[in-house]
């Protein structure tokens, strides 16, 4: 890998991250556009830090909330990342439910940049947004009520 290479993942992981930082700020209402603006942001930084440290990672959600686990060669087991926006558990706020087009619990990032698509729905309250995922990048789309 060539200091360019490095230079160029190190600015990817950056810019991903202040995306991620704006979109973690806390709010007095939390709506289902707003933790959809989240998820967005946290799923693309995640998929950046797959292929930068070249580690499969995890989406794992339950009624209740969402976080990310890293498999550990090491280890031989999933863990839940020691630090930064990946390593705490998000809860969802009262009423909101997310859904994936998967049927799954989870969602698998992959360190070659091959992650499957996905749509993960938020909805709950008469708000629904979808945080629609390509393999890289994650963005929010539509919003019917």
């Amino acid at each position: 890998m060539t200091l360019a290479e490095m230079l160029v993942v190190l600015a990817v992981i950056a810019i991903a991250a202040g995306a991620a930082a704006t979109g973690l700020l806390p709010r007095p209402a939390d709506t289902a556009g707003t933790e959809a603006a989240r998820l967005a942001n946290l799923l693309t930084l995640a998929a950046d830090e797959a292929l930068a440290r070249r580690q499969v990672l995890d989406l794992v959600w339950t009624d209740t909330g969402y976080g990310f686990r890293r498999w550990s060669d090491e280890a031989g087991e999933w863990q839940t990342p020691a630090a930064g926006p990946l390593a705490a558990v998000r809860l969802l706020p009262t009423g909101l439910v997310l859904s994936a087009d998967t049927g799954a619990q989870n969602l698998r990032l992959s360190p070659d940049g091959l992650s499957p698509a996905a749509v993960i729905e938020l909805s709950g309250s008469g708000d629904r947004r979808r945080v629609v995922f390509d393999g890289l990048v994650a963005n929010v789309a539509g919003g019917a009520p």
